[in-house]
């Protein structure tokens, strides 16, 4: 596979896209060559590029989701580095990733491809970015997104707008465990919406979803 800017979007790779957005991470580092591969092919250069994609949560519906969509969209295999920590090496999914919006915490981004997708491919992005970044307060009956990337919660403010969740707001800069920071917030009148176009997978977020809509 080559880079292609026509290449089609599915609600399977836009959801890989918000994982690395979210709890995931692009990698691009140099490794050695080994001693067969410089025996068997004479090389100025004995480093080579490595173009890692990875992905870190607790819960294992999600790695499991990353894992079989990968393999779905780009027939690659994931591998465990750690217990939780999913990873994959290869040129053109880590330069599809990066245009697609995938990069640190401060740099990621919503394409263009997504925001003019169909409204299942949105609301695939929607559903992996807010099971890795958001939390349920059953209290004050919302749903809350932190992030350093003000421009990037901007852009899924816009998206939920666009898929039919209006009733948010967004705050900051503040200070959240030591760095300036932004918060997005749906709030009650639209946690109904969220939760019949976009919902979570991740069981504790959908137990708390569920208490606050059970209310009187």
């Amino acid at each position: 596979m080559s880079p292609n800017a026509d290449y089609f979007i599915s609600p399977s790779e836009a959801r890989i896209v918000a994982h690395v957005c979210g709890d995931g991470y692009l990698c691009l580092y140099k490794r050695k060559r080994s001693k067969a591969d410089l025996s068997s092919h004479r090389r100025k250069n004995i480093y080579r590029n490595i173009y890692l994609i990875g992905y870190c949560n607790l819960n294992k519906k999600l790695l499991n989701e990353f894992s079989n969509d990968v393999k779905k969209v780009y027939n690659l295999k994931t591998s465990f580095q750690k217990e939780n920590n999913l990873r994959f090496e290869n040129k053109f999914v880590y330069e599809r990733i990066k245009s697609l919006g995938g990069g640190s915490s401060k740099d990621w981004f919503i394409s263009n491809e997504i925001f003019l997708a169909n409204k299942e491919v949105m609301c695939s992005w929607l559903r992996a970015f807010f099971d890795d970044e958001a939390f349920v307060e059953i209290d004050k009956n919302r749903i809350c997104v932190n992030s350093v990337n003000k421009k990037g919660l901007l852009q899924v403010q816009a998206l939920l707008h666009s898929v039919g969740v209006n009733e948010t707001t967004f705050c900051g800069p503040y200070v959240y465990r030591g760095c300036i920071s932004y918060r997005l917030k749906v709030l009650q009148k639209s946690l109904l919406e969220y939760k019949s176009l976009i919902n979570f997978i991740h069981p504790r977020k959908i137990y708390k979803l569920n208490k606050i809509l059970a209310k009187p």
